[in-house]
């Protein structure tokens, strides 16, 4: 039986300038990445106040102070990206001799800070930033990541039980190497075919991320309401899809944009809400980093949405892991139209992904 209230769920991706290595310089990016430290505190603040229970999947590398430091508990088995720029390990910051660059790279503080409020998950975001979609991974380099992840967060006090990929690049091969190293919950994409998007690999790649843009103010895919469902791992292991719903874009200086996206994203709550389904709403620390007092007042908008469906269907406030074990599972048979495949190189097990999806 389906569960009897409807449940919004929130997860954000914690990266500083990991996540954004490859796409921006850091001299282009510096304000968002220095404003993650005065959004994070307002952000948990908020939810405190509000009762907003959230899932923080944080890279591994932010754990640490600094780059000497991360070496000391860097894998021994790394990724081998055939596109070195891919690497983080072939681009660490010197913050021996450039300490300034640490915040934008580093915030062990800010770990401890959503570690200390009640209901705020912490998941993993891969060690590294890990692209398992990109040319010269495999399972072994994955596992290492893992591994590396599990063990920063358990000095902390952590046992990770939830894994987001970065840039939502994943497949059965990989979802399967989670689940027989303990992780049981994971963000799968969006159900739409426009969130399936072979990221920058495919000629496909600007039409469906511009249907993504458009599908934020204007209601081209549905509402995106889900509920958890098993996702296909090897015999004796459980993995929980909790899929994403929608992006929550940053504050744009052109009013109707800002309404329209907040309107689509509260429509999905309501329809949610209404049919005892979860709303799944992410985003990134760094896309609040600039514009914080406006970020923020857009934040308060879609929490006061939901206080009024809590108080007129019972609407509750999960993290994944809550949402994950609060409905009765259905059966998943991974992402519908893509495919995995396994085969072998230099004597190691290769994932090939046939497909990614971002933002």
């Amino acid at each position: 039986m389906p569960s009897d209230h409807g449940t919004f769920v929130i997860s954000l991706d914690f990266e500083l300038y990991w996540g954004m290595r490859d796409e921006t310089r850091l001299d282009a990016y510096k304000a968002n990445l220095a404003g993650v430290h005065q959004a994070i505190p307002l952000m948990l603040e908020t939810f405190n106040q509000h009762g907003i229970r959230a899932t923080w999947a944080i890279v591994g590398f932010i754990f640490f102070q600094d780059s000497a430091e991360l070496l000391q508990y860097a894998p021994e088995i790394k990724p081998a990206y055939l596109n070195p720029q891919m690497n983080p390990y072939l681009h660490l910051p010197d913050t021996d001799r450039h300490p300034e660059l640490k915040p934008y790279y580093y915030a062990p503080e800010l770990v401890r800070l959503i570690k200390s409020y009640r209901g705020q998950e912490i998941a993993s975001h891969s060690f590294s930033h890990y692209y398992s979609a990109e040319a010269g991974t495999c399972p072994d380099s994955f596992r290492a990541d893992l591994a590396a992840a599990r063990q920063t967060a358990k000095h902390f006090g952590i046992d990770l039980t939830t894994y987001i990929f970065p840039r939502q690049q994943y497949s059965p091969c990989y979802a399967a190497e989670l689940a027989m190293q303990g992780i049981r919950y994971f963000r799968g994409d969006a159900r739409s075919g426009i969130y399936h998007c072979p990221e920058k690999h495919d000629i496909f790649y600007a039409a469906k991320r511009g249907l993504r843009g458009l599908d934020s103010l204007f209601n081209l895919s549905g509402q995106q309401t889900t509920l958890p469902q098993t996702y296909p791992t090897p015999p004796q292991h459980t993995l929980v899809n909790v899929p994403a719903s929608r992006f929550f874009y940053p504050y744009c200086p052109n009013p109707t944009i800002n309404r329209l996206r907040l309107e689509r994203i509260m429509q999905g709550m309501t329809y949610a809400a209404q049919r005892n389904e979860i709303f799944h709403l992410w985003w990134h620390p760094h896309n609040f980093g600039a514009h914080i007092p406006e970020n923020m007042q857009r934040l308060q908008q879609v929490i006061e949405h939901y206080h009024n469906l809590q108080a007129r269907y019972g609407m509750q406030s999960m993290n994944i892991q809550e949402a994950a074990t609060a409905y009765p599972l259905a059966v998943g048979t991974g992402e519908e139209g893509h495919g995995v495949a396994l085969s072998k190189q230099n004597n190691q097990h290769v994932c090939k992904t046939e497909w990614i999806s971002s933002i």
